[in-house]
Order: structure tokens, then sequence, then C-alpha cells
């Protein structure tokens, strides 16, 4: 038998907004709800001609089911939020987009039954979400800021600076000041130095604001991302890559000429499941599956080297062994990634939970060679 790889066409904004609609819709109401009927019928209607008109917008449900019900009115305004991001994170796939629903929901039910369920904004676990799902630096540096407080000092400053909260400077009349270069410069430093800031900063807009919510329930309830949202996602016809990234030294070797070829955002789903992959590894003393894997991909896709660095600080140092040291060469090409990884190298030269890699970070530096395989 001969099987032909079918590829179905990607989502685009709109169906990707109808569908999160009718996902939450569905798992509110059920399948058999004469609301959920009704919006699938219109929204079939809509899909026919997808350029045409608002799309699946609270006039044309109001038309259609007569009013709009208030859990079809949720479902419109969380679509409206995330479905931007959502449609560049999931890159138009239906299956990752449901995954996602399927897994707030499921939070917000188990929330619900241990007792917390009030304790959660639907909206707010949403954002956090989407951090967690497509830039998993960003919702680690939140985790760890909001784990004393429940409030993220980075991740306020961030919102201030991007949703122009922060207060304008006076001038000694009492009005507003002018901006200035320093004044652009002093925002510029105010800004966090995480990993996909860019994606942050757009990622910061979405309402509603977090500076002024507890995070340490969405935290907690979110704590599983990595069975989630880890090595249990399928890449499709890139499977077959991951497992070579995945195995023997030589393996990763050949299949580098197949990691040039590939298209960023291919590269990018690469990097995240092979991370996910090693970052879930039991035994941390040797390198894990996948390590090789990121330096690879790495050496081919720059802008992978900042997020190969936050998996190495991610790591766990009183368990970590001698091979984080090495290796990373060809992967940290950037000057700025350089100096980071020379100061990671400082940070486990100068700690004393663990020996073995305290000496081999120690000669790392002293022979300059920090990264290079020996």
């Amino acid at each position: 038998m001969i099987q032909v790889p079918f590829r179905l066409p990607s989502l685009g904004y709109a169906e990707t907004r109808i569908y999160i609609i009718l996902l939450l819709v569905l798992n509110e109401c059920g399948e058999q709800s004469d609301e959920f009927q009704k919006l699938v019928a219109f929204a079939r209607q809509v899909l026919r001609r997808p350029w045409k008109g608002p799309g699946l917008d609270r006039n044309g449900v109001a038309e259609a089911l007569g009013t709009v019900p208030p859990s079809v009115e949720r479902a419109l305004d969380l679509a409206y939020r995330i479905a931007p991001i959502l449609t560049d994170g999931a890159r138009g796939n239906p299956r990752q987009v449901k995954r996602f629903i399927n897994t707030m929901v499921l939070r917000l039910a188990i929330a619900e039954e241990r007792g917390f369920g009030d304790d959660l904004n639907p909206t707010v676990l949403a954002k956090i979400m989407l951090a967690e799902r497509f830039a998993p630096e960003v919702y680690d540096a939140i985790a760890r800021g909001s784990a004393g407080t429940g409030a993220s000092e980075e991740l306020a400053e961030l919102e201030a600076v991007v949703r122009g909260d922060r207060q304008e400077p006076k001038d000694a009349e009492g009005g507003k000041k002018k901006d200035t270069g320093s004044d652009v410069a002093l925002e510029a430093s105010a800004l966090p130095d995480w990993p996909n800031l860019e994606w942050a900063k757009q990622w910061a807009m979405i309402d509603p604001s977090l500076a002024e919510y507890d995070l340490r329930p969405y935290v907690f309830v979110t704590r599983d991302r990595r069975s989630v949202f880890g090595a249990v996602t399928s890449l499709g016809e890139l499977d077959e890559l991951l497992a070579k990234l995945s195995g023997p030294p030589l393996q990763v070797r050949q299949a580098a000429a197949e990691v040039a070829r590939l298209p960023g955002s291919e590269a990018e789903q690469l990097f995240d499941a092979l991370r996910a992959k090693a970052t879930v590894a039991e035994d941390f003393s040797e390198q894990p599956a996948g390590a090789l894997g990121l330096a690879v991909i790495c050496q081919h896709h720059s802008f992978l080297q900042p997020s190969l660095i936050a998996f190495l600080k991610g790591l766990p140092v009183s368990k970590l062994g001698p091979w984080a040291v090495t290796g990373w060469t060809n992967a940290l090409t950037s000057e700025d990634v350089k100096v980071e990884f020379k100061t990671l190298l400082s940070e486990w030269a100068a700690q004393d939970d663990n020996k073995p890699l305290q000496v081999a970070a120690k000669a790392a530096r002293q022979m300059g060679r920090g990264g290079e395989r020996r």
C-alpha cells in the first residue's frame, strides 16, 4: 500500500477565531444544546466566504440565535483577545488550538473541584497559557517572579511600558515633559531582560493587564505544562527529524543538513519539542536526549540561541553534570549570547552545591574555551 501525505491548509485568523468560539460554547453548553447547534450552522454559513463581512460577530450571532446568550458572549470576548497570538503560535493547526482550549477548560474544572475556581479568571488564565505554550521563558520568568507575593515586578514593568501606563514625567511647571532620548533609553532599560521580548511586548498588550492579579493560583494550576504541551505534542512530518535529533551524536550530526534547510517556524517547533523532552529528563548528571539536537538547531538558526541560554539557565544546578559546560561553541555564535554563556559559566563556577559542575566550569573559564567540546 502506498501512502501519500495530504496536508490540510492552515487555519487563518478568522477561521481560528470561529473555531475557538465553537470550542468554548461546546464545552460550556454541550453538543446537543440549541445554542451550539444554531451557532454551528451559522459558522458554516460564514466560513463559506470568510473574506466577506465581519465573520462570527455579535450582530450575526444575535440574528442567528435571536439573542447573544452569556455563554456565547464570553466565548466571543475571549476569542477576540487570544485569537491573534493563538493563530500565529499554533500556525493554523486546529489540533493545537483544540488542545489549548481543552486544556484551559480542564484546568478551570480542576480548580472548581479543588475549591479555588473563584480565584481564577478564564481570560487571565488564557493569557498566561499563551505565554506558557508559545514563550516558555516568559512563563518561567513570571512564575519565578510571582512566587512570593503573587505579583511579578518584571511583568508589571513590561506592561507599564508597552501599555503606556507609566507616569509621564513633569517639567518644573507641572506640565508634561517632552520625550527625550534619555527618556526612551530609560523606558528601554526598564524592560525585563527576557528572551522573546518582542513576543512578550505583543502579548503584554492583550487585555486584561496582569499587574492587578495574584498570579499564584494561575501558576499553580498550570504547573503541569510539560506534560500538556511537551513531548506529547506531535509535529507531524517533523516527527522523524525530531527522532533523529534526539538520538546519538552521529545521528544528530547527520541530521544537520536537514535542519539547515528548515524554515524558521519549523526549526522553532523542533526546538520547543526537544527542549521539552530534555527538560523532563530524570537524570541531569548525563546529557539528556535532545540536548545535542538543540545545539545543532541553534547552529543553523541563530534566532533561537537566546532560548538555548534560557534552557541552560533553567536546568537544576545541584543535579547538573559537567556535560553542560561544553559542546556549545558552534551553537552560540552571536556576541550577546556568548557573553551570557560566560556569565552562566561564572555562576556555575561560583556555586558550591555541585562540585563536579563547579570544577568543570572553572576549568572552562581558565582555558578560555567556554562552550567548546574538548
